[in-house]
């Protein structure tokens, strides 16, 4: 996550993929490499490692969910990325992040219609 925070994409990627291969149950772990993965432009990638970090998640998945939510909307999977937001609000309807990327990305959605 500090090399992600520090913009080192590329070895955020290649430490995540060390930490997965060392612990295949870390959410954490796919959660960075997602976001490494998505930072990119691989954003089929990132969502295969956003959705194995949704299974092996401990705690609120919101934070994931809202990540996985984002690489959605990249994708032009908008119906997807709403649905997950939702999903997230669900369990955890106090956070703020996922209230504003729901209205983004319907704001998105509606324009594209």
């Amino acid at each position: 996550m500090v090399q992600l925070a520090l913009g080192q994409y590329k070895e955020a990627e290649l430490t995540s993929r060390r930490g997965v291969e060392l612990d295949p149950q870390s959410g954490r772990a796919f959660l960075a490499l997602g976001t490494a993965l998505d930072a990119q432009n691989y954003h089929e990638q990132a969502e295969i490692a956003f959705r194995r970090g949704i299974d092996n998640w401990k705690g609120d998945p919101a934070p994931i969910m809202n990540n996985l939510a984002l690489n959605l909307a990249s994708q032009n999977k908008l119906d997807q990325a709403i649905d997950m937001l939702l999903k997230a609000k669900e369990i955890s309807p106090g956070r703020t992040e996922i209230e504003r990327n729901l209205r983004i990305i319907r704001t998105l959605q509606e324009s594209a219609d």
